[in-house]
């Protein structure tokens, strides 16, 4: 049980194991994670800011991150992304990426492209994203 999921908010999730593609958007709330990880925001989230994040989690930057931070598993390019081995990873804080104000608006709305499943959209949030981590 996980009280956290008797209120029905907005959740971003992933598989338990994975890479930038294992992360997806639950807009209602009413999807139970099982065999996976939900990211909760440890302050009250904007529906921009979901957006945001899912665009920033499902990078490349994000591959490269994991691969530094997290434990690789057996057999290929899969990782660990439960707490134990993400919590580390340098992720921007929302309220300080709203300060590039133009970049927040761009993945945020590439964020909802994505979720609205126009893969396509990863070509430019990789792009993107570089705003954010420039010395990589």
């Amino acid at each position: 049980h996980r009280a956290w999921l008797r209120i029905k908010n907005k959740h971003l999730f992933s598989t338990e194991f994975g890479r930038s593609d294992s992360f997806a958007l639950d807009e209602t709330g009413e999807y139970v994670v099982e065999r996976g990880n939900a990211w909760i925001p440890k302050s009250k989230f904007k529906d921009e800011d979901y957006y945001f994040y899912l665009a920033l989690l499902s990078s490349s930057m994000f591959d490269r991150l994991l691969n530094i931070y997290s434990k690789q598993l057996a057999g290929g390019s899969w990782y660990d992304l439960g707490a134990k081995y993400t919590k580390n990873i340098p992720i921007p804080n929302v309220a300080v990426a709203r300060q590039n104000n133009s970049a927040f608006l761009k993945l945020s709305g590439l964020g909802k492209d994505l979720s609205l499943g126009n893969g396509d959209a990863i070509y430019s949030i990789n792009e993107v994203v570089k705003q954010y981590y420039p010395l990589v």
